[in-house]
């Protein structure tokens, strides 16, 4: 019996698809490492302008995304570790470090929170030693004076004053103000009076925090730190107790000129319409144009 036998001899060819993609632990270090980077940057950019600008919350948000860069080097590191084989030592590997890794986050997260609150608690705090920057007598003949110096001296405040001020405040008595501030390590300037006041109050604020005269401020827009201006206005409308501005008399040149910043602006405002009674009617009708 004759049995035939099919041979066949084709040959299937599959088909190989070559794919060069990176595996996964690898493409997790790389998502790591750019992350980092990236944040790293960014956090160096705010830092700086924080510092600049004397932002707190430039600062604080700075502080924070350095914590999460910190929080990203140490996954990366647990990542690592975890991927590190068993031996007879550690049976189990280092897997556990993820869990040491999440506690250390949690740690650093706090401690970066204390310290933010601790530097907001000591920006913010009540200030205790004022520049109290005055004309003439007017205030001590309504009353104002002496009220001012009882609620210094009932809340323990150290205060010292800056007074004479006149019409176009002259940038000698703005010397004379910053040379006392250094001297007392003032940290809060309050003018009571009328515009002149608080121009001058505004001046001596900001030329404490500039290294050179502050004649060589006039001009120039003041991005940089302000000591806090405070007033209490007795005058109608002055319009100086709100602006970002300051004008000041140069007695060498005899012209009148200022400076501008956003920080010049005065903090608070007191506005009570018994301070301007004393005001002649002159003077009273000149603060409404003024405002005007």
């Amino acid at each position: 019996m004759a049995h035939g036998h099919l041979h066949t001899n084709e040959h299937v060819h599959h088909g190989h698809a070559h794919g060069h993609a990176l595996p996964v632990s690898e493409q997790v270090n790389k998502a790591f490492i750019i992350g980092i980077a990236l944040n790293l940057i960014f956090v160096l950019v705010e830092a700086t302008a924080g510092l600049w600008y004397d932002s707190l919350a430039l600062l604080s948000d700075a502080g924070h995304n350095l914590s999460d860069v910190i929080s990203l080097v140490l996954a990366l590191l647990a990542f690592r570790m975890a991927k590190v084989k068993p031996n007879s030592r550690y049976t189990y590997g280092y897997k556990k470090s993820t869990v040491l890794v999440s506690l250390l986050n949690a740690i650093i997260l706090l401690v970066a929170v204390g310290i933010i609150l601790a530097e907001s608690i000591e920006k913010w705090s009540p200030k205790k030693r004022v520049l109290l920057v005055y004309g003439g007598g007017s205030i001590k003949r309504m009353g104002l004076y002496q009220k001012i110096v009882k609620i210094f001296e009932d809340n323990g405040i150290f205060w010292t004053e800056l007074a004479g001020v006149q019409p176009n405040p002259k940038m000698g008595l703005i010397r004379e103000g910053v040379k006392i501030c250094k001297e007392n390590d003032i940290d809060c300037v309050l003018a009571a009076g009328g515009g002149s006041a608080v121009d001058t109050a505004k001046a001596v604020a900001t030329a404490v925090k500039y290294d050179g005269d502050v004649a060589e401020l006039v001009g120039q827009w003041w991005l940089k730190e302000v000591l806090p201006v405070l007033v209490i206005s007795t005058a109608s409308g002055a319009g100086t107790e709100i602006s970002t501005s300051t004008v000041l008399n140069n007695e060498a040149t005899n012209k009148k000129a200022g400076f501008h910043g956003p920080e010049i602006r005065p903090k608070v405002t007191f506005l009570n319409p018994e301070y301007t009674f004393t005001l002649n009617p002159h003077l009273t009708a000149a603060g409404i144009i003024d405002g005007i």
